[in-house]
């Protein structure tokens, strides 16, 4: 069975189309929470070079597939059957967007590893979703090569990403993964938690609300507890709706 074999600890998945951005600090993030070799990268046919060998560590797992119109069933049906494969390999598997980056609370666990032993063996763990908000007036352009939580000061909760993130059993994750952010508020923004900062948050293709003032580029954190869903609404397209089939 499974549960008897020797498994690695911890595999973190994405899906990416041109992200010549956003993917290097996706990389940068997990390959430290987890190990560039146990990271995977799924190409939906990148052409602007964001996926060649020489800009990926060489222990990245890279898996190419070929380009075709978007169709939420398929890709989210994919994703199910390739995350639930892996837990042949992993003890847990993260799948999150390339602009989403987790992180377990640092005031109670070290690494996103040290957070995912102590689950339950069939545990789905939902993140709590956060927008990072940029005060343009305050806060000067971002600088990717640094973490972005040491640049920006302001959070706002966002129910709709709280979704499923870190399974440890096989789930069929409903259709409709989100592609866009609409820009928060500032009237809604908190200050960073100190315990937060210093990690490395990254960047969301976001929209503006044009009554906001922000700039298109916004930001996201998803930290990860143990914790229900706050909203039954929340992230309905994201919850796996259903366990798969053994």
């Amino acid at each position: 069975m499974i549960q008897d074999a020797v498994r690695a600890p911890l595999a973190i998945v994405t899906m990416v189309y041109n992200e010549a951005d956003f993917l290097p600090v996706w990389i940068r993030h997990y390959a430290a929470q987890a190990g560039s070799a146990r990271c995977y990268v799924v190409d939906h046919g990148s052409d602007d070079g964001s996926t060649d060998a020489e800009r990926l560590p060489p222990e990245l797992n890279l898996l190419r597939i070929p380009r075709s119109p978007q169709d939420d069933d398929r890709r989210s049906g994919f994703i199910s059957r390739f995350c639930a494969s892996l837990l042949t390999w992993y003890e847990s598997v993260v799948y999150v967007d390339v602009d989403e980056l987790l992180v377990a609370d640092p005031t109670l666990h070290a690494s996103l590893i040290e957070f995912a032993a102590q689950l339950s063996r069939d545990a789905v763990v939902t993140a709590i979703g956060l927008d990072v908000v940029h005060r343009p007036d305050d806060e000067p352009g971002l600088d990717w090569r640094r973490p972005v939580s040491r640049q920006r000061r302001w959070l706002r909760f966002s129910s709709s990403m709280c979704k499923p993130v870190l399974i440890r059993r096989a789930v069929a994750w409903a259709p409709g993964l989100p592609q866009y952010r609409c820009g928060a508020g500032l009237r809604d923004a908190v200050p960073v938690p100190p315990a937060l900062r210093g990690h490395a948050i990254g960047p969301a293709a976001a929209r503006t609300d044009p009554g906001a003032g922000l700039e298109p580029a916004g930001c996201r954190i998803a930290p990860a507890r143990r914790r229900c869903q706050l909203d039954r609404n929340a992230a309905r397209h994201r919850r796996p709706c259903r366990s798969a089939p053994t």
